[in-house]
């Protein structure tokens, strides 16, 4: 398929919403990457793809011929290892291992488990974290998902990791970079160094200028970073980065995965919808996946990209959006479905599903059912379901959300979730559903749908 060509969106990307994280230490959000070190010798399984209980074995093997404590245990539900206040969720790493061979596996299990020992003291000084403290940026479900996973842990208080949204789906944040791992800052531990969260990422904002200058290859307009250092898609965060660049227009920006930084003219379209095409192909097909949603620098400041239905990118941009958000709400759908399992609740968290219309364009919709407990995720569409009825009949209404939002507000409870969520319990009456079907505006039918079913390779 041609760049940019029209094509129902897949269901899911293939990622894992944890990134690199590999455990949580007090205070701080551990992650890991493979960079060269000194190996362990070969072991069984280091060749081929090992299952995921073999992969966790690997793993608690190591753990223990490195002195770690015999604590440390592996749950196969949420694919991490558990040990003391340690968390490794080896999502990512296992995808990593599995397409890594030789040398290269035994540095990735290195690094994980240089990362999963305790240490001896987990409180950093403001002055030994002073010059390791880096900008970065990551997707917002990043941090509202690692609060869902220490929950899962068991954790009645999970830590806030420091964050500030930049945009719809991403966030800046600070790391502490050591040589084989970072740590992502938790916003207690933050304060607790005497320093304004402006303080610490304008620090941290230096470090990551000190790292390298532009480095960017011309792929027929379309700019693509050349760093390959973990920090790629973070700099967008630095002032001025693309100001060398022959950009038609402000920047647009895509940031697929961490490793990919890409950047089109505003008034470039062909460049942007080959930008956007490139972006989910990435997103689906390689290692440390963040999600398509094209971003703009305007006036240093950096926006959400949008553009009106009359431009010859709409669906393209349209398409990049939708499809971060139902990778977002796909993510939080099975943490929230294990979570509540966990804890013995009878709590639907119902689907965020995506499908082309007619003219070309997407559309997105949730299903509210009768006297079914549900968390209902934000849609273009709500589809009112009434299983009591007829099979022919049991679509009561399809109604646009701002038309649901106006007439039932009473009856949704906002649960402050990220990517958000409503409670809801109490079907409409037969009344409110006529006032909301008669107003102007009506939700439109999809002729191709995809529902958020997983495609992941490693989950």
């Amino acid at each position: 398929m041609a760049d940019g060509a029209a094509s129902p969106p897949q269901t899911s990307r293939q990622r894992s919403w944890d990134g690199d994280d590999v455990g949580f230490g007090e205070g701080i959000c551990l992650e890991a990457f493979a960079s060269p070190g000194v190996a362990f010798p070969s072991m069984p399984g280091s060749r081929g793809k090992p299952s995921k209980k073999r992969f966790a074995a690997l793993v608690l093997k190591r753990l223990k011929a490195a002195g770690a404590p015999t604590d440390y245990v592996f749950d196969p539900e949420a694919f991490q290892i558990r040990g003391g206040s340690t968390r490794g969720f080896l999502g990512n790493t296992y995808e990593a291992y599995c397409r890594a061979r030789g040398a290269r596996r035994n540095a990735i299990l290195d690094n994980l488990v240089a990362v999963l020992l305790p240490e001896d003291d987990e409180e950093m000084s403001f002055d030994e974290a002073r010059d390791k403290l880096v900008a970065a940026v990551r997707e917002r479900e990043y941090f509202a998902l690692a609060s869902l996973q220490e929950r899962l842990g068991g954790e009645k208080e999970p830590m806030t990791l420091l964050h500030e949204p930049i945009s719809e789906w991403f966030a800046r944040t600070l790391v502490v970079d050591f040589p084989n791992h970072m740590r992502i800052v938790d916003r207690d531990a933050g304060l607790g160094w005497d320093q304004t969260t402006g303080e610490l990422f304008a620090l941290g904002l230096e470090r990551l200028k000190d790292r390298a200058g532009p480095r960017f290859a011309d792929e027929g307009g379309v700019f693509r970073g050349l760093w390959n250092d973990e920090y790629d898609s973070s700099r967008i965060l630095v002032p001025g980065i693309f100001d060398a660049l022959p950009l038609k227009g402000d920047p647009v920006v895509a940031l697929p995965n961490r490793l990919t930084l890409l950047a089109a003219g505003s008034d470039d379209p062909a460049a942007i919808k080959r930008m956007l095409a490139m972006a989910e192909r990435i997103v689906r097909t390689k290692l440390k996946p963040q999600n398509p949603a094209p971003l703009i620098i305007r006036g240093g400041q950096i926006g959400d990209f949008d553009v009106p239905p009359g431009s010859p990118i709409f669906n393209d941009v349209q398409r990049a959006r939708k499809l971060a958000a139902l990778f977002a709400y796909e993510a939080q759908q099975k943490a929230l479905e294990r979570l509540y399992r966990k804890d013995g609740k009878d709590l639907s968290v119902a689907s965020h599903g995506l499908g082309q219309l007619e003219d070309g364009s997407y559309s997105s919709w949730a299903v509210w059912t009768r006297d079914v407990p549900t968390l209902l995720p934000a849609a273009d569409t709500v589809v009112f379901v009434d299983l009591e009825l007829l099979k022919h009949n049991r679509v009561v209404a399809r109604v646009p959300w701002e038309r649901v939002l106006a007439s039932l507000s009473d009856s949704m409870l906002d649960t402050k979730m990220f990517p958000p969520r409503w409670y809801v319990s109490r079907f409409p009456s037969e009344e409110q559903i006529r006032t909301m079907l008669h107003r102007r505006v009506t939700a439109p039918r999809i002729k191709a749908a995809a529902k958020a079913t997983s495609r992941r390779a490693h989950t």
